[in-house]
């Protein structure tokens, strides 16, 4: 609803994803999360299912426990434990640099995982196995919850230097 800006679910998986999809570049959104249940927020190849949920296939997702994970329900999957979970009312901040093949989620303004991440420097990214000749979409999916993404449409709570809106 509101745009296609605000999603909520009962209790079935699948994922909604942006309507403008990219090859290269460096974007950001944000998500806004109502409760502190299952919330799936990442990217993944345009040519993704709905049907799935975010993280099975090719597709990167921050899971609301703190989990980051590419190719879930895969052999190649790769989970990273980031120790940082998504609170309610939380505002997730995702970066993605296609020119590089990298992804960072940031909680709050606060960048999430090991070392010292920071998309506007191309430091320690969660992920750094983004394709960069492929087309990809942000992607997301709640469970029992609800959530509003921000592609650019207004202002950014957390703006990143070097990043342009998704919109």
């Amino acid at each position: 609803s509101d745009g296609n800006l605000a999603m909520s679910s009962g209790s079935s998986w699948g994922s909604c994803m942006s309507t403008v999809a990219f090859t290269g570049g460096k974007f950001y959104y944000e998500t806004t999360v109502t409760a502190s249940n299952y919330s799936y927020i990442g990217a993944s190849l345009a040519t993704h299912l709905p049907t799935r949920y975010p993280s099975q296939d090719v597709s990167w997702a921050l899971l609301n426990d703190g989990n980051c994970y590419y190719a879930q329900t895969s052999s190649n999957i790769i989970t990273v434990n980031t120790g940082t979970p998504v609170p309610a009312g939380a505002v997730v901040g995702t970066a993605i640099d296609a020119d590089n093949g990298k992804i960072w989620w940031s909680v709050n303004g606060t960048w999430i995982g090991s070392g010292s991440p920071n998309p506007a420097t191309g430091a320690d990214a969660i992920f750094t196995n983004i394709p960069t000749d492929q087309a990809l979409v942000a992607c997301l999916d709640v469970y029992s919850n609800s959530a509003t993404v921000n592609f650019g449409q207004r202002a950014f709570k957390y703006p990143v230097s070097g990043f342009s809106p998704l919109a």
